[in-house]
């Protein structure tokens, strides 16, 4: 499974295992490496588990770092027997005792930042006999579980209570903690019901990050809290020391993530909620009704027509060709188009109103056709040597253009920063706008021109590297929309050259910029920022020698594997120019991978799985968990959510999921789980509801256009199919509303 989290630190993993059928057992360990190498390290501890045949033992994966914060990136853990004969391991990290003999389990962490790994192993000695009978449950706890939001799981204790024990998530129930409150002038006290023992925020934790414990009630402020009241009974709890609510660790919903305080804010790992202390069962969801669940099949073959993503076309805006290219593009299955917004008739005074408008009438036919648009503006079209203008006109222009990119965001997917020199490439400028100090302003400009969340692309990956944001782009400020979660990279001779005609040019003074990185770097640097930003562009013929034409098989001039194939998923191209250069489409399509490439293009978002409640009644909540990844080459961008819709003749009940889509991860090898918790209106009339999903563009005047809806990479089939007209995919589930 992939977990995500918020911040990259010194990395430390600590699996502790749980035994089940009474059997005690205890694994942990952990070992530090500095983040800055990438590197990770893993321990499950040196101790033997001794089980016998036919025991199941679980083992729970927490990560630490060596002074009690949390690792925050992105990593897979994967679990191996060496003799399956003896014991088996699920990738849930549960063993299995099959058979008498010894074996050794491995548990493997991944980096997704950096792909560096590490393993560790424990010893497993199975025996003959048959495993003891399961002890009689505990009995429930007393006072309040507080439940999660983001993941309807309920906070316990990550080993036994003591003091400094971490806080986690995991199953409501008998395993969760009950807690009881009580409030004083300073704030309410959490204490673990039928315990001394509080949730604490330890001495001089100050920062997003720190981890909560349980300590000895004492009565001290680092043991008070604030609740904050949210929409649907929910609460959040500010610290009285920091002012800073608890949290839960990557707003991930997966069992064993801890719990740290974090700036506040209505967010879901920031939300709970109260279940009552009856226990019993397995800690579900609050509407009591028990489960059904679904899986869907894949459609691995079909190039969807989704939004933001794939091949376009160029096209002048405004001009009397720019409708009928439009009727083109559609007819031709795609959705994105290239506008070239050519400034020359006015480098020397400001942008007609006249012009203005005739760019809104195209925008406005955009919006017509379903299609958003990749904005180019530019002063140059032809390569001509007067090809733009001062940085002050510059400033009059981002400012006139300003307000017209506000009132279309809803059909803007991607703007190229564009102004400075030949093509708005950012080269050979005849006004001096490539030298570093005109550069950081246009940049500063066209970011304050552009509305966020709407990316802006550079065509500059050293300038992005050296100049502007040398630590790159990663979890911890991706898409929280500053600057540099915006800036992604657009490349208008993509696998041109050994260097992309010098897109990567490595060392090289270059008018006052001195570039030290290498091409290697570069190249580096591009792929691990492109996780996270927008990176699309266009092929182009300027070296024909050392074109990568071919699908595959050649290198680029740092050595890597060279080839759509292989270069499209490392820099996660979103979006490509099908009309130029031809060369590459028709070697693609000579070579087969053609269709591969369109398909891969940008994000694409496979449904595996869906599990929700099958009753509830009315005032109560469906919590609905979406298994899903997204197996295209690059993230989505823009702001999405999956909308859950229970359908009954002509009521309908609508909820967002916790999870903003831009958060799963490309290229996806495992699910993600995307929550959303449908609340059931008081007075909802008796009957069964149709569970449909949904992934509608989020502003208004495209939200309800089926052009703008994600259609989900899955077959229609066993009663699952995609309802092109309403723009949802029906489940073939139901809820029973009693």
């Amino acid at each position: 499974m992939i977990r995500r989290a918020r911040h990259v630190g010194l990395v430390s993993v600590l699996v502790m295992a749980s035994c089940l059928h009474g059997v005690a057992c205890t694994s942990s360990g952990e070992d530090t490496s500095p983040a800055s190498s990438g590197a990770l390290s893993l321990s499950i501890g040196s101790g033997t588990l001794s089980l016998a045949v036919g025991e199941t033992v679980a083992l729970l994966a927490a990560p630490v770092s060596p002074d009690g914060s949390s690792f925050t990136g992105l990593y897979t853990l994967e679990w191996a027997s060496a003799g399956a004969s003896v014991a088996t391991v699920t990738q849930a990290g549960v063993v299995v005792a099959v058979g008498t003999g010894t074996t050794k389990v491995t548990a493997k962490a991944t980096r997704i930042d950096t792909g560096a790994s590490a393993t560790a192993s424990v010893d497993v000695v199975v025996g003959g006999g048959s495993p003891p009978p399961p002890p009689p449950p505990p009995p429930p706890p007393s006072g309040e579980q507080l439940r999660v939001d983001v993941s309807s799981l309920c906070l316990t204790a990550a080993a036994a209570i003591q003091n400094g024990t971490r806080m986690m998530q995991s199953d409501c129930g008998n395993s969760a903690l009950g807690f009881t409150e009580s409030a004083d002038a300073s704030g309410t006290e959490l204490r673990v019901a039928g315990t001394s023992f509080c949730v604490d925020l330890p001495q001089g934790s100050a920062n997003n990050g720190d981890l909560l414990q349980l300590l000895a009630c004492d009565g001290s402020l680092h043991q008070r809290f604030s609740p904050i009241p949210y929409a649907s009974g929910r609460r959040g709890f500010k610290s009285a020391t920091t002012g800073k609510c608890l949290d839960i660790v990557g707003a991930t919903t997966a069992k064993g993530a801890l719990v740290q305080q974090w700036s506040c804010g209505d967010t879901a790992e920031q939300r709970f909620s109260t279940d009552g202390s009856s226990g019993g069962g397995d800690g579900g969801p609050p509407s009591g009704g028990p489960n059904v669940s679904a899986t869907f099949t894949p459609d691995t073959t079909t190039d969807f027509p989704n939004p933001e993503r794939g091949f376009h076309y160029i096209a002048d805006l405004p001009s009397s060709g720019w409708e009928q290219s439009l009727q083109i593009i559609k007819g031709d299955g795609l959705r994105l188009v290239f506008a070239s917004l050519n400034l020359r008739d006015y480098r020397t005074q400001p942008i007609a109103s006249s012009f203005l408008a005739a760019i809104q009438q195209g925008l406005d036919a955009a919006r017509r056709y379903g299609l958003k648009v990749v904005l180019a503006p530019m002063y140059d079209s032809v390569g001509a040597a007067d090809n733009d203008t001062t940085i002050d006109w510059v400033k009059v222009h981002t400012g006139q253009l300003k307000p017209l990119c506000a009132a279309n965001a809803d059909v803007i997917a991607y703007v190229q920063a564009g102004f400075v020199g030949m093509w708005g490439e950012w080269h050979d400028s005849s006004s001096g706008l490539d030298l570093k100090d005109n550069m950081r302003a246009v940049r500063n400009l066209v970011m304050d021109m552009v509305p966020s969340p709407i990316p802006v692309q550079f065509p500059k990956i050293w300038a992005l590297q050296e100049e502007w944001y040398p630590t790159v782009l990663g979890p911890g400020v991706a898409f929280d929309g500053s600057p540099q979660s915006r800036a992604g990279f657009n490349n208008m001779c993509f696998m041109a050259g050994k260097n992309d005609s010098y897109y990567f040019p490595g060392p090289w003074n270059l008018l006052d910029h001195l570039i030290t990185k290498s091409e290697a770097e570069e190249r580096a640097y591009a792929a691990a920022l492109t996780e996270y930003a927008a990176f699309g562009g266009e092929t182009c013929d300027n070296h024909p020698s050392e074109e990568r034409l071919s699908c595959s098989g050649s290198t680029d001039g740092a050595g890597n594997p060279g080839g759509i194939l292989a270069e499209g998923p490392r820099y996660h191209l979103a979006y490509l120019n099908r009309g130029y250069f031809d060369g590459y489409m028709n070697t693609w399509i000579n070579e087969g991978c053609f269709d591969t490439v369109s398909r891969s293009m940008g994000y694409r978002f496979q449904l595996d799985a869906v599990t929700h409640q099958s009753t509830a009644q009315p005032g109560q909540t469906v919590d609905v968990d979406v298994a899903m990844r997204d197996v295209g080459w690059s993230r989505i961008f823009s702001a999405r959510k999956m909308m859950v819709t229970l359908v009954n003749g002509n009521t309908s009940i609508t909820a967002e999921s916790v999870v903003d889509l831009r958060q799963l991860p490309s290229q996806a090898a495992s699910s993600s789980h995307v929550l959303a918790h449908v609340s059931i209106p008081v007075g909802t009339a008796p009957g069964t509801y149709a569970v449909h999903l949904s992934m509608p563009d989020v502003y208004p005047r495209t939200a309800g256009v089926a052009d703008y809806a994600i259609r989900p990479a899955n077959a229609n089939a066993g009663g699952q199919s995609w309802d092109p007209s309403a723009a949802r995919f029906t489940t073939g589930t139901s809820v029973t509303v009693q």
